[in-house]
């Protein structure tokens, strides 16, 4: 919820200064344009920071797995949270519990190492974005 009504604003700016400034023959194709920009941006964001976060997930478990674990079932622990929590399911209660609880603080350290790069970029890129339009000027445009 915060998500979106923090971002509806930005994108309602964005596609009205984008399509505000095409002219008027070519405004369907600046929307299309900004659309498409913002669908694969959307994406290529998830893909790169879901990949930060399985990285650092995959490399907390790597020697962190109990050593009792099978490998076959080791190798599913490490992929994901949801595996780990399959096979601690299988295993005995104490070693299950352990090698859940080993996963769990994994994949928070993940969340928090894709959490904290988030934030980095978004604030790199105010600073740019800052620093790009420091002197640009407001211009008021009559209505037509």
């Amino acid at each position: 919820v915060l998500f979106s009504l923090g971002l509806a604003p930005v994108i309602t700016l964005a596609t009205d200064l984008i399509v505000g400034a095409a002219p008027r023959e070519r405004a369907g194709a600046a929307s299309a344009i900004s659309e498409t920009g913002a669908e694969f941006g959307g994406a290529l964001g998830i893909a790169i920071l879901g990949s930060i976060g399985i990285a650092v997930y995959r490399g907390r478990l790597a020697d962190a797995v109990p050593a009792s674990v099978p490998p076959a079932q080791a190798d599913v622990a490490r992929d994901t949270l949801g595996g780990a929590s399959e096979v601690a399911a299988q295993l005995p209660a104490q070693l299950g519990a352990s090698l859940l609880d080993t996963a769990r603080e994994a994949f928070t350290q993940g969340m928090q190492v894709t959490a904290v790069t988030g934030a980095l970029v978004l604030t790199g890129l105010a600073v740019l974005t800052a620093i790009v339009l420091r002197h640009e000027r407001h211009v008021a445009v009559p209505a037509a």
